[in-house]
């Protein structure tokens, strides 16, 4: 544990990171996972881990144009000058990413000027374990809910 209070930077660790860290294998750190989670001594669920693969894998996407496309605070945004080019599509071309409109590569959708497009990469997903709340915690965290609900509603004259 210690080893891993140490990182409190780190967000989320990947069952196979913390397999490598404790020296076991992934199917034992599942299984005490979810004996740990049978107990009642942490809760287990499935969600967003955070963005990867930019410029690896993932959809096409113009690198210029300042295009943002998610509210995520980890994806690439913007120039992506960073990520390396994955497609050119020249002037007059079928264009390789499609619309509502049009499918990519559809004839009647073309390039009106040379364009680079990079992989964006894709959301990841994984295991979330956490510790339950104690009923104090719970009260506390009940009690700081009401407190802002009654600023906003004094903020807004209600």
């Amino acid at each position: 544990m210690e080893l891993l209070a140490a990182e409190d930077d780190q967000r989320a660790l990947k069952v196979a990171d913390l397999a490598g860290r404790c020296e076991r294998s992934p199917r034992q750190i599942r299984t005490a996972l979810a004996a740990l989670e049978g107990r009642g001594l942490v809760v287990l669920a499935r969600g967003y881990l955070g963005w990867g693969g930019a410029g690896e894998y993932g959809p096409l996407r113009l690198r210029a144009g300042g295009y943002e496309y998610g509210s995520w605070d980890d994806r690439p945004r913007g120039l992506r000058t960073d990520l390396p080019v994955a497609l050119t599509a020249k002037k007059g071309e079928p264009a390789p990413v499609g619309n509502r409109s049009h499918k990519a590569f559809d004839p009647a959708w073309i390039m009106l000027k040379d364009c680079e497009f990079v992989r964006t990469g894709m959301p990841t997903y994984g295991l979330w374990v956490s510790l339950p709340l104690t009923a104090e915690e719970a009260e506390r965290r009940e009690a700081r809910y009401a407190e802002s609900v009654a600023r906003a509603r004094a903020i807004l004259g209600r």
